[in-house]
């Protein structure tokens, strides 16, 4: 048997392997081999990282370096010296699971293990059905998607039916929509990309926010804890537009093509201004108000407007830039008489 056709079917019995174990013990943990940790302390120590010394690893043994009981390790073949052999890591196992939950979709995570659990550790009636999931990414598709999650979740069968799937590589995640409509000769898949950079920076536990913790503390047990601890886990909810058979696409119910266009000058790929003579740009505004459905509680504090409001809505004229300018001038100047 050729060597890439071997390689092709042990990548495909790998996947369907963790697939299988996701399903039953968590995709999140699934997914972390002993390859995965051997890599990744690899590259730490490459990066001159001492894995014992600082709490990454409980014992590593690496050809052409003495082991624990100061015997040399011989570098056989097929390996160079520096080369990490084995490692005894539980920290990197757990950044790399964490990192897992940070970048897989909570509806296509359903497994037994955290089925059975949730009932008794209470989860579930926090949660509900997210709480079956191990991925930080939430899709919002109604009190049917708990019993979606249990067939989108299979192996195999999950493949085929997910609409929502995560990149790594480019940071990316993409949402599949098929568009039937009455003429179903014309049916189409449209795609959407959207990136996670910002999300997973700021709600994620990416790998290289849990090593900066581990380093910038020293504190291993603490930033495993932070985590494996899923109930410090911010999870994003995900609420998919609607589009029409035609695909159309609707905002907060409004078709695209009955929102407001706008005049919109920009510059061309020779740097030249261009004025339009038309509109040709929609104009998308959303206010503070529309906001007020996703807040628990909601006060109001009542302010004096030359103190707390100079707004910037219009490049020239009423509330543009040079009219804040103008608002803030008087009300630091107020500030200086006062204090005189």
């Amino acid at each position: 048997m050729p060597q890439f056709l071997f390689n092709r079917m042990k990548e495909i019995a790998t996947n369907l392997w963790d697939g299988v174990q996701g399903y039953l013990i968590g995709l999140d943990d699934a997914l972390v081999n002993k390859d995965d940790v051997i890599d990744t302390a690899q590259y730490l120590y490459d990066m001159g990282y001492d894995l014992v010394g600082m709490g990454f690893a409980e014992s590593v043994t690496i050809y052409g370096q003495p082991d624990e009981d100061g015997n040399m390790v011989e570098v056989t073949e097929g390996h160079v010296k520096n080369e990490i052999k084995s490692v005894d890591a539980p920290y990197l196992r757990a950044y790399l699971v964490a990192e897992n939950r940070t970048y897989l979709v909570n509806n296509y995570t359903f497994n037994w293990k955290n089925f059975g659990s949730s009932f008794f550790d209470g989860s579930f009636w926090d949660s509900g059905s997210d709480a079956w999931g191990t991925g930080l990414i939430d899709l919002d598709e109604g009190f049917l998607s708990a019993f979606n999650m249990f067939f989108d979740s299979i192996p195999l069968v999950g493949q085929l039916t997910q609409t929502v799937k995560i990149d790594r590589s480019t940071n990316t995640m993409q949402i599949k929509r098929l568009n039937i409509g009455w003429k179903f000769w014309k049916a189409h898949i449209d795609y959407t990309y959207f990136n996670l950079e910002g999300w997973s920076g700021r709600y994620g536990k990416p790998f290289e926010l849990l090593v900066t913790m581990h380093v910038a503390t020293m504190s291993p047990d603490l930033v495993k804890e932070f985590a494996m601890n899923k109930d410090l886990d911010a999870k994003v909810h995900v609420k998919l537009k609607e589009t029409s058979f035609d695909g159309t696409v609707h905002i907060n119910g409004v078709s695209i093509n009955d929102l407001q266009k706008v005049e919109h000058t920009h510059t061309d790929e020779n740097g030249k201004e261009v004025i339009p003579t038309e509109p040709n740009s929609y104009k998308f505004e959303s206010f503070i108000f529309d906001a007020f459905e996703f807040f628990d509680d909601i006060a109001i504090l009542r302010g004096k407007r030359e103190y707390d409001f100079a707004p910037v809505k219009n490049k020239e004229g009423v509330d543009s830039p040079r009219t804040a300018k103008e608002l803030y001038e008087k009300f630091y100047a107020k500030q200086v008489v006062t204090k005189l």
